[in-house]
């Protein structure tokens, strides 16, 4: 009666088994394919902000701060983000527009960045 059951039960319980191992991969494929896109939109940000969208043409004034605060919805990047903007901006490096009016933005934002605990 046992090895009955068993010949029942193990077929059930090899697809189960398969079944998780399946998803599971699937989950952690998923989880690396939004990682990837999240570091791209974060790239095509801070390239935005610095004054060129990706396609080689120049951003406009509004265009960078916009994407200084866009920048703030990538948590997973913070640290990055906070990296790459938290430097001091001088004329030798951007124009006396951006410093004026976008550097203030980054200040901004960055400030509103949560600060890890080290």
């Amino acid at each position: 009666m046992t090895w009955d059951l068993a010949v029942k039960v193990f077929p059930v319980a090899a697809a189960i088994g398969a079944g998780s191992l399946a998803l599971l991969r699937w989950i952690d494929l998923r989880q690396r394919e939004i990682a990837n896109d999240e570091f791209e939109k974060v790239f095509r940000l801070i390239m935005v902000v610095t004054g060129q969208h990706p396609d080689g043409t120049g951003a406009r004034i509004l265009d960078q701060i916009a994407a200084v605060w866009m920048l703030k919805e990538f948590s997973r990047f913070h640290g990055a983000i906070r990296n790459a903007l938290d430097r001091k901006w001088d004329t030798s490096f951007a124009s006396n527009l951006f410093i004026e009016q976008v550097v203030p933005e980054i200040h901004k934002m960055l400030q509103q960045l949560p600060v890890k605990a080290k």
